[in-house]
């Protein structure tokens, strides 16, 4: 097993897209089903989930899954509480400038 990263360490590895009030996109893949498609949503609150109280199996099932960053997010004017990172994605905005 590989050292284990302290929750501080994990906090100095939240993406700088990551803040609230940030625009996501909520994958697909967090509805569970074929039928949802990714959405536009907002960013609430974040939060680290404490590393240092877990036992190795945990730890490595958290890390794996990518689940010691968690959101609550706003879609279709629906929170969603608790969703892992790994379903989140930045919004990236594209602006056209008008040539001159």
């Amino acid at each position: 097993m590989s050292e284990r990263l302290t929750t501080d360490d994990l906090q100095a590895m939240i993406p700088a897209w990551c803040d609230t009030g940030e625009l996501i996109y909520l994958s697909e893949d967090y509805y569970g089903n074929e039928t949802e498609k990714e959405k536009i949503g907002v960013i609430l609150d974040f939060y680290i989930i404490c590393v240092e109280d877990l036992n190795d199996d945990d730890y490595e099932e958290l890390m794996e899954d990518e689940e010691w960053l968690i959101c609550d997010v706003l879609v279709d004017n629906e929170t969603h509480n608790h969703v892992p990172i790994s379903y989140v994605k930045p919004v990236t905005l594209k602006v056209k400038l008008e040539e001159r």
